[in-house]
C-alpha cells in the first residue's frame, strides 16, 4: 500500500467502511501472526492474540499520526500485546522461523548452508531469548529497518543494533562449534 491509499483506506475505516479494514486485516495478519508467534509459541494463543492486536487497531486508528509507516504501527501492536500477554500467562518461549534468510552482509554466510547446518541453526535459535529471536525476525524475515524495529520494540536503535551484532555473533560461533 502506498502513502495516499494507506491514508484514503485509514480514512475510509474511519468513517465506518468494514470493508476497507478487512483489506488490512488481509494484508497483514500473516506478518502480525509471525510476531505474535515469535513470542507466544503456541498457536491457538498466537491466533487468538493475533485477533485481539487487530481489534485494537480498528479501535484506535483514528490515533493514528503517519509519523511511521503503518506498518510499524501495527507490529508495535502486536508486540505490546504479545509481551501483555506474556505477564498474564508463562509460556515456554521457542519459536523459530521455518523460513529464515540470511541476507548477505550476514556475517553467518561463511558458512555454507546444509540441511543439517539449517537445523542446527533452528536448534540454536531455540535457545535465543524471545526478543532476540523476534528481531532477527523483524529485520531478515520481514525486513524492517533499525529504527522501525526500535520504534516496534520500545528499544533504542543502538540497543538493536547491538542485540544484532551479539546474536549474529552469538549464532555464527554455534554453527562454528557444531561444524568443526
Amino acid at each position: 500500500m502506498d502513502s495516499i491509499n494507506e491514508n484514503d483506506i485509514i480514512e475510509r475505516i474511519i468513517g465506518g467502511d468494514t470493508e476497507a479494514f478487512s483489506y488490512i486485516v488481509d494484508k497483514y495478519k500473516d506478518m502480525v501472526f509471525n510476531i505474535v508467534h515469535k513470542i507466544i509459541p503456541d498457536c491457538q494463543d498466537a491466533e487468538d492474540i493475533t485477533q485481539d492486536v487487530f481489534i485494537k487497531v480498528f479501535q484506535k486508528l483514528d490515533s493514528f499520526k503517519s509519523k511511521s509507516k503503518l506498518t510499524t504501527w501495527i507490529y508495535t501492536i502486536a508486540y505490546n500485546e504479545a509481551i501483555s500477554a506474556t505477564r498474564k500467562k508463562t509460556h515456554d518461549f521457542i519459536a523459530i522461523p521455518d523460513n529464515f534468510e540470511i541476507k548477505d552482509n550476514d556475517p553467518v554466510e561463511e558458512v555454507t548452508y546444509s540441511d543439517e547446518l539449517l537445523e542446527i541453526l533452528k536448534k540454536e535459535m531455540e535457545n535465543l531469548d524471545p526478543l532476540d529471536n523476534l528481531i532477527l525476525t523483524l529485520y531478515y524475515n520481514m525486513e524492517n529497518s533499525i529504527e522501525e524495529i526500535a520504534e516496534i520494540t520500545g528499544l533504542t536503535q543502538a540497543n538493536v543494533k547491538v542485540k544484532l551484532f551479539r546474536t549474529r555473533k552469538k549464532l555464527l560461533n554455534k554453527l562454528k562449534d557444531k561444524t568443526h
